[in-house]
C-alpha cells in the first residue's frame, strides 16, 4: 500500500480552478442552522427543493465565510466523526478521498484510522477552507493527508486510486451527478462510497427540510449517479449513513 501511494502522489496534477468554478465545497449545516446572535440570510435562489434528479437547485452551497462552525464542539457531541466513520469500510493502510472536507472535521479522522501506510486526498473547492485544513495539519505534520483543491464536477485524481471516497453532509448539496460520477471513477474495483447525511425531519439544526434528502431519496440519487446502494443505517442522532459502490463494481464481486 505504501509503494501504491506514493506512485498516486506522483501521478497527481495539480488541477486549475477558476474563480467562478462551482464545486465540492463542504456542505453542511453552516448558515442555515439558527443560532443565537446570528443573522441567518438564505439566498432566494435557495428556497426551492431538491429537483427531479434528487439534487439541489443550482446556486445553494455552503458559505465559507461560517466555516468555524463545523469545528465547534457541539458539532462534535451530536455528530461524533470517529464513531461514524468506524461503520463505514475504511481500514489501516487504505488511500481515501474526503470530498468537501472544509478545514478537515472528518480528514483529520480519517488519517488516523488509515495509519502512516494509508493516505486521505481532502479535496475542496474553497481555498478559505483548505487554508484553514493546512493550518490545522501543521500541528499533526505526521499525519498522512494531501490537500487539493477542486471542482464540483472533477476530483483531481487518477482513476481507480482510492478505496474509499467520503461525502458527509454534501450529498443533499449537489447541483448534479457530476460529483458521485467522479467518486465512482477514482474508486478502485471493490472500492466504496460513503455518505453521511442529515436526516429529514424539521429541526433548528441543520439545513432546511426542503433540502434535506430522505434515505429512500438518498438512495435513488446515487443510483441515478451509477451507485447500488446498502439499506441506510442511523449514523446519529440526526443523520444517516450509506455505503454505496460503483454499479459495476458490485456486479463483478457477486458474479465471483
Amino acid at each position: 500500500m505504501r509503494a501504491r501511494a506514493s506512485e498516486l502522489q506522483a501521478a497527481i496534477k495539480p488541477l486549475p480552478v477558476a474563480p467562478s468554478s462551482r464545486g465540492v465545497i463542504p456542505l453542511f449545516e453552516g448558515p442555515f442552522e439558527a443560532r443565537a446572535g446570528t443573522e441567518t440570510r438564505i439566498r432566494r435562489d435557495a428556497l426551492s427543493g431538491p429537483s427531479e434528479d434528487g439534487m439541489a437547485p443550482h446556486g445553494h452551497k455552503f458559505d465559507p465565510a461560517h466555516r468555524a462552525h463545523l469545528l465547534d464542539p457541539e458539532r462534535a457531541r451530536y455528530l461524533p466523526a470517529k464513531e461514524i466513520l468506524s461503520k463505514f469500510p475504511l481500514t489501516a493502510g487504505a488511500a481515501a478521498v474526503d470530498i468537501g472536507c472544509g478545514p478537515g472535521y472528518w480528514t483529520i479522522p480519517m488519517a488516523e484510522i488509515v495509519g502512516p501506510s494509508g493516505r486521505v486526498y481532502a479535496v475542496d473547492l474553497e481555498g478559505e477552507m483548505l487554508a484553514d485544513l493546512r493550518t490545522r495539519l501543521e500541528a499533526r505534520p505526521g499525519l498522512p493527508v494531501q490537500v487539493m483543491r477542486s471542482s464540483e464536477d472533477r476530483i483531481p485524481l487518477p482513476a481507480r486510486s482510492v478505496d474509499f471516497a467520503f461525502l458527509a453532509c454534501v450529498l443533499h448539496e449537489l447541483d448534479g451527478p457530476g460529483t458521485m460520477r467522479e467518486a465512482a471513477r477514482v474508486l478502485r474495483p471493490g472500492g466504496a462510497l460513503g455518505i453521511v447525511d442529515w436526516n429529514k425531519i424539521r429541526q433548528d439544526i441543520g439545513p432546511p427540510y426542503r433540502h434535506r434528502l430522505s434515505p429512500v431519496q438518498a438512495s435513488a440519487a446515487l443510483v441515478r449517479g451509477g451507485f447500488s446502494t446498502d439499506e441506510a443505517f442511523d449514523a446519529a442522532p440526526y443523520h444517516y449513513g450509506i455505503v454505496a459502490r460503483p454499479k459495476e463494481s458490485r456486479e463483478a464481486r457477486d458474479a465471483g
